[in-house]
């Protein structure tokens, strides 16, 4: 357990974990890499029904959603980090982001404390990285031709 202490230390990960949409496809993966490292979570969900059952031990705080700062405000208080995990599209989205980080805000998280998780993020994230692996194995090739051609010239 030294290891994935050591590395949620040096994320700044550390203390209790609020994570919003924990009830959610995307959410609930966040909730389980974090069970993985034993860590301190309370699970924001709109139904407590739904909320993903761990093994673990954490807390469940029910919000009526991300439009709903009291709420989340309430859900997010004692929290040293919070998982905003976005939710489906709708035309209110960056209204409910705004609604959810200003909850955060409320409740004493530190800006620097509050990650953005989104698919969409991800899917570009994976892309990017995929783009700059080809990109890579195009220099190394190019390069190893170059450098071949070069051999065999002289």
């Amino acid at each position: 357990m030294g290891h994935a202490d050591a590395l949620d230390r040096a994320r700044g990960i550390s203390g209790l974990i609020a994570v919003t949409g924990a009830s959610g496809e995307l959410g609930g993966r966040v909730v389980q890499r974090l069970a993985e490292r034993d860590a301190s979570m309370r699970l924001v969900v709109r139904d407590e029904s739904r909320a993903p059952a761990l093994g673990v031990e954490h807390e469940i705080a029910v919000a009526a959603g991300y439009h709903d700062r009291d709420a989340m405000t309430d859900a997010f208080r004692g929290a040293d980090t919070v998982f905003l995990v976005s939710g489906r599209e709708a035309p209110t989205r960056v209204e409910e982001h705004f609604s959810t980080v200003d909850a955060a805000a409320d409740a004493g998280v530190r800006p620097h404390r509050l990650h953005l998780v989104s698919q969409r993020v991800a899917r570009l994230h994976l892309h990017a990285r995929a783009a700059t692996s080809r990109v890579t194995r195009r220099r190394r090739c190019a390069s190893s031709s170059t450098s071949t051609r070069s051999l065999t010239s002289t």
